[in-house]
């Protein structure tokens, strides 16, 4: 749809004029300039997103009269009835039979279009279908909103039903006007569905808009795409049974049937039909499933006294008994399952794993319908004892109010629905709207300006989820007008734009989503100039160099700028510049003439300077400079010209630019360097003008090396140049007599071998100055010079050794050591066996005589006849008191011994003990 230019001169109004060629959207303050439809700034700001669907935050309740065929609608906030409709108008394309004329009574079998289900979209449309018993059954389309509703007769303003009174009821008395039957222009279309007496009953809104309606005879489900106003039919998919109601959920139509053990699912993109069976079960009612599609909650009316929970994903089916003929279901937003108690009046609250959380009175009797509003609370519509619907509050089960559903004019005919009748089982799966958009008009403030780039989604806000997209696109006109009537052209982010040029330029983007939502962070609309200059203009304005001599020009939008220059014209004196230094160039002004006027003796050239004398050179110091005429040496006219003003010379010329001559007059002088003798250590004078020469010595200068000669052997000597002066340099090492040589060091003698000699210096035996000199090389004594020209001790360090010998004990028992020069001693035993004397050898044993040997060994002899016991002996003898004895107790060897009474051990005879 192309914008109005109202809508067009709005968007504009909020935005800001670029005045250039560059323009970045990027805070919520930016995004407001331009036009949102269904798009909302995302909470953290400075980004957009599509809003949430518009059943989301409706507040409407709907309920269908099937008696009579209307259609009422409720305030959730204040139970305030808000209009009425018909529940069908004439259907659109051929509907086979006729329809029941509005309002008429049903009877279930051959009048009244009996409206049954009812079910909310995204947009708060209601979809109504009319079961038409024995004629052709239909669905019809309610707008759910002003903006929804189509204005047939032009009329400038929708004409549709309201409850004007005050009393809070709709009534269709024709006097009070708020009720227009068939001419109510929210009624948007009927269109038939399937074949006649086929009864139209289940009505269910899947997650993408696609309008579903179940035939009960023939087992069929109806698909309608929700094209605006009429929806447009798109084929139907065959499931068996007799289907009753229908709750759609995540990727699937979840179908309750009035016979049989089946409950059904359809995929809603492949059409593949799903069943789970539910042993005993002869059929159910209402029908709610879980936002994923894969539980469904059905009532058991048919059956008895149960809840049902079919799981597809589990293919299991369980029961859970309520103690009530169950109608409708439905889910909270909590997620927990509410059923109606049909004979027992009452709502039943079940957790989601079927435990009853609550049983809660109607609010009415024979409760027929179950939804829950956007917030949170559960409405219930009641066949009685008057109709009305009943809001409940589902964390209490406490009856907030009742409200009825007839009014003035209006019979008491009965609610009935068991679908999704305030959309927000839809707004659980789809928490944002499909589509929406976002569009801003730029300025750039001069015509034919070209844009060659979008740029978007720069930030890390942006985001465009898998399903998801945001389409962007550019059209741009020098006017308003124009702009209204251009066609967009699609851009790709960052890619060039081609043919996109104007004043006025337009950003629209188009945000698709609907299970998620794309974000859209920042835009930047980029033209050929970022900025309008002369580099890159977009009109004669932008070339205005500020000269008054040039014709300014924009060729182009986008290209750079042309300055023609006036032929003539001049704005300041430099404009009139003839390259004439010696002319003085003015300008009368801006956009003015050139005046020329000489300067006096001024020249460019050499011949402006020309005097006619042949004996100057007459010359010019460039443009614009001045003469100068320079004197020819030796050139003269007359001998007067010949003067050299040098009174030792005769000057005389040859004629008129001649040359002269100047004959020097022998042995005269005008100054001093006339006498000049070439000796730069002679002081050269003259006695004056025509005068004669003085050449005296000049002291201390010289011209050569030999004029500094000062007959020291031990310097070389130097002349710094002719007329210069004299350097001595010492010799390094020469002498010329022993004082020349003196080192300072009192242990030296000093001598020099002669004029020019060498020094010799002899260390004094024995002199010493410092420790150090009197260092001997033993690391066991302490080294000491007396001082200067003093003599050297050696301290030998006590307990210092250098090498072992250092180290002897003069202990024949112990192996000496040194631990290296400077070191300590060690005095290691030798080990068994080593001995000084034949004490050191005492064996303790009393059968051997002790001796140390000259090897320092120790000897252990045998004492004959000795023992310590028998088994010392020989044979037939045995060991008494140290001596082996026969048995007659003689003496083996007839010697004597003793034993010590003290320890029982031998004394040895002769001396050894």
């Amino acid at each position: 749809m192309v914008p109005s230019m109202r809508a067009l001169t709005l968007s504009l109004l909020f935005a800001s004029a670029a005045w250039g060629q560059t323009v970045t959207f990027t805070t919520d303050s930016d995004f407001g300039r331009g036009t949102t439809n269904r798009v909302v700034a995302v909470d953290a700001g400075g980004a957009l997103r599509l809003d949430a669907p518009p059943v989301a935050r409706s507040t409407a309740v709907w309920s269908t009269n099937y008696l009579y065929g209307y259609v009422v609608k409720l305030d959730a906030l204040t139970g305030r009835q808000l209009a009425r409709y018909d529940s069908s108008t004439t259907p659109t394309g051929d509907a086979g039979t006729p329809l029941p004329p509005p309002n008429e009574y049903c009877n279930f079998s051959s009048t009244g279009a009996c409206p049954g289900r009812l079910a909310v979209d995204e947009w708060g449309d209601a979809w109504v279908v009319n079961r038409a018993f024995g004629k052709q059954g239909t669905l019809t389309r309610i707008a759910g909103s002003l903006e929804r509703c189509v204005d047939r007769n032009d009329s400038g303003v929708i004409d549709t039903s309201f409850e004007v009174s005050g009393d809070n009821l709709v009534s269709v008395v024709p006097a009070a006007g708020e009720y227009l039957g068939q001419s109510d222009e929210c009624l948007l279309a009927t269109v038939a569905v399937g074949s006649p007496n086929q009864w139209p009953r289940g009505v269910a809104v899947d997650k993408t808009g696609v309008v579903w309606v179940a035939t009960h005879q023939d087992g069929r489900l109806h698909r309608f795409a929700p094209t605006f106003p009429v929806p447009t039919y798109l084929g139907a998919v065959t499931t068996g049974g007799n289907p009753y109601s229908l709750a759609a959920a995540g990727d699937y139509v979840v179908i309750s049937s009035s016979g049989g053990n089946l409950v059904r699912r359809v995929h809603i993109t492949t059409l593949a039909t799903q069943s789970v069976t539910c042993s005993g079960l002869g059929g159910t009612y209402g029908v709610v499933a879980t936002p994923t599609g894969d539980v469904a909650w059905l009532g058991g009316y048919f059956t008895g006294t149960s809840v049902y929970r079919a799981n597809f994903a589990t293919n299991s089916c369980s029961a859970f008994n309520t103690s009530s003929q169950v109608t409708a279901v439905t889910l909270d937003l909590a997620g927990n399952t509410w059923a109606c108690g049909y004979n027992t009046h009452t709502v039943h609250k079940l957790s989601p794993a079927g435990v009853i959380l609550g049983s809660y009175p109607a609010g009415g009797t024979n409760p027929h319908g179950l939804s829950v509003d956007a917030q949170g609370n559960l409405w219930v519509l009641n066949h009685g004892p008057t109709p009305n619907l009943s809001k409940i509050n589902v964390n209490t089960g406490a009856i907030i109010g009742t409200y009825p559903l007839a009014g003035p004019g209006v019979p008491n005919g009965d609610p009935y629905n068991y679908a999704d009748f305030t959309g927000q089982q839809l707004a659980k799966q789809q928490p944002f709207t499909r589509n929406g958009s976002w569009q801003v008009v730029v300025d750039a403030g001069y015509p034919r300006v070209p844009w060659s780039q979008v740029r978007w989604n720069l930030e890390d806000a942006g985001a465009e989820p898998v399903g998801t997209s945001l389409a962007v696109s550019v059209r741009a006109a020098d006017s308003l007008a124009g702009l209204a009537d251009a066609g967009f052209t699609p851009a790709t982010n960052g890619a060039a734009l081609s043919s996109v040029a104007g004043q006025f330029a337009e950003v629209s983007v188009a945000f698709n989503g609907g299970l998620a939502t794309p974000v859209f962070s920042d835009v930047t609309l980029q033209g050929v100039c970022s900025a309008f200059s002369a580099a890159c203009c977009a009109a004669d304005v932008h070339c205005d160099d500020g000269n008054a001599c040039t014709v300014d020009q924009c060729p182009d939008a986008g290209r750079s700028c042309f300055h023609l220059l006036v032929r003539g014209c001049c704005n300041v004196a430099a404009d009139c510049n003839d390259n004439n230094a010696c002319t003085t160039d003015t300008c009368s002004g801006d956009g003015g003439t050139c005046q020329r006027t000489s300067v006096p003796g001024c020249c460019n050239v050499a011949a402006d300077c020309n005097d006619g004398n042949a004996c100057t050179t007459d010359m010019c110091s460039g443009d614009g400079g001045t003469c100068t005429r320079l004197p020819i040496r030796g050139c003269c006219n007359v001998n007067a010209d010949c003067d050299d003003g040098n009174a030792c010379t005769a000057d005389s010329c040859s004629g008129d630019g001649g040359t002269c001559t100047h004959a020097p007059i022998a042995g005269c002088c005008n100054v001093a360097a006339d006498c000049n003798d070439g000796n730069a250590c002679t002081a050269d004078t003259c006695s004056g003008d025509g005068g004669t020469c003085t050449r005296t010595p000049i002291a201390s200068c010289c011209n050569v090396a030999a004029d500094c000669n000062d007959n020291n052997a031990c310097t070389a000597d130097s002349c710094s140049g002719d007329g210069g002066t004299c350097t001595r340099s010492p010799i390094a090492g020469c002498c010329n007599v022993a004082a020349d040589c003196n080192d300072n060091n009192a242990c030296t003698a000093d001598s020099c071998s002669g004029d020019g000699g060498t020094c010799t210096r002899t260390p004094i035996a024995g002199c010493c100055n410092v420790n150090a000199d009197c260092n001997d090389g033993n690391a066991c004594t302490a080294d000491r010079c007396s001082g200067d020209d003093g003599t050297c001790s050696a301290t030998p360090i006590a307990g210092c050794c250098n090498v072992a010998a250092d180290c002897n004990d003069n202990d024949v028992c112990t192996a000496d050591g040194c631990s290296g020069d400077g070191g300590t001693c060690t005095h290691t035993p030798v080990g068994m066996g080593c001995c000084r004397s034949a004490q050191d050898c005492d064996d303790q044993n009393a059968c051997t005589t002790d001796s140390c040997e000259g090897t320092m060994r120790c000897g252990h002899a045998p004492v004959a006849g000795c023992c310590r016991t028998s088994a010392d002996c020989a044979a037939g003898q045995e060991c008494a008191q140290g001596t082996c004895r026969t048995s007659d107790g003689a003496q083996a060897d007839g010697g004597q011994s003793e034993v010590d009474a003290g320890t029982g051990t031998s004394v040895k005879p002769n001396g050894c003990g």
